[in-house]
């Protein structure tokens, strides 16, 4: 694996956590009308599946909301997704995501909606002058969160209706930058590029909870997300198939490889085409919807989410969908 310049460390984790601040090229998403389908299954709110030190040094409950597919709980399996706001590591909450996770819930799948840790100084005259130290640890403790909450769904799939075979993660901005780490990052990755960030916070794996259960993700859907570090973590063992929504107006995260957030002391980041063309490279089932007028934020709430939960079903049904689109033209036929 090429590794990059250690010098660059901390302008490269830095660069993720801007992924969902304010910006022109942030265009807000389609909200549903109230003409379309209503999602009837059962919510199950404020789980706490972990307990961690933030970063004012306090105590915090971490809870999930989890979004079934039928009325009540059953003895039948589902599918699980596990959905990840955006923010950029600053703001954003489980409720956010509300009409993602009831759409994905209505297709079949129990849906969980993860509240992680937020929270760091951010220069608001100059995004790029921010505390790159704080970032860096925004960006840790928001791993170790999304670690927690899958081994917590993991404990307790039988609770909650969880067929733990099929595990997918889900994401916008920021929380595609997690659901993208989660399938490509390690405690040794980030050992290399975040020295000493361990023996400050913890170990990526064991933070927030004593459990130890183990998973596989077997798809990620990114929206307008990146991968932080190197595309050259993504290798032909961890390659995970991967549905992306990106604009190429972005100013944000990159749509390909570029500076993120327009900061032009900032390294590359791996947009949505460079991680898809990677992908390719491996054989790996991978669509994309590329929107050439798109900035921060492409399309309708609706069409996105019926379009992952498109995709999902494809990998169960052993015939997984491929595509690159540049026109809002549905993955699922």
């Amino acid at each position: 694996m090429k590794l990059l310049l250690t010098r660059f460390t901390p302008i490269i984790i830095t660069a993720l956590f801007f992924a969902s601040c304010t910006k022109n090229s942030v265009q807000p998403l389609v909200p549903i009308s109230p003409a379309e389908p209503v999602y009837n299954g059962k919510v199950i709110k404020n789980i706490v599946y972990a307990n961690a030190v933030n970063w004012l040094g306090q105590n915090q409950a971490l809870g999930l909301d989890i979004y079934l597919p039928t009325t009540e709980i059953t003895s039948s399996k589902f599918p699980l997704i596990v959905f990840f706001h955006g923010g950029g590591y600053v703001t954003g909450t489980k409720e956010t995501v509300r009409d993602q996770c009831e759409i994905l819930a209505g297709k079949g799948f129990t849906v969980a909606s993860v509240d992680y840790r937020i929270g760091w100084t951010q220069d608001t005259a100059d995004q790029c002058l921010s505390n790159e130290t704080e970032a860096l640890e925004a960006f840790y403790r928001a791993q170790q969160d999304a670690r927690a909450s899958l081994r917590f769904l993991v404990e307790n799939a039988d609770q909650y209706s969880i067929d733990a075979n099929w595990i997918f993660v889900a994401g916008q901005s920021a929380g595609a930058g997690i659901s993208l780490a989660l399938a490509y990052q390690n405690q040794d990755t980030i050992n290399y590029y975040l020295p000493n960030v361990a023996d400050k916070l913890g170990l990526l794996n064991t933070a927030g909870n004593t459990l130890r259960n183990t998973y596989r993700i077997k798809g990620i859907a990114s929206l307008w997300g990146g991968l932080e570090f190197s595309d050259d973590i993504v290798t032909n063992a961890n390659a995970t198939p991967t549905i992306f929504f990106h604009g190429m107006l972005d100013q944000v995260v990159p749509w390909n490889v570029g500076n993120v957030y327009g900061c032009a002391n900032f390294p590359i980041d791996y947009g949505s085409k460079a991680i898809y063309d990677k992908l390719v490279s491996y054989a790996v089932p991978t669509v994309a919807h590329i929107d050439p007028n798109g900035g921060h934020g492409i399309y309708d709430v609706r069409f996105n989410m019926e379009n992952v939960a498109c995709f999902f079903e494809s990998l169960m049904g052993k015939l997984p969908q491929t595509g690159y689109y540049t026109t809002q033209v549905p993955n699922c036929n």
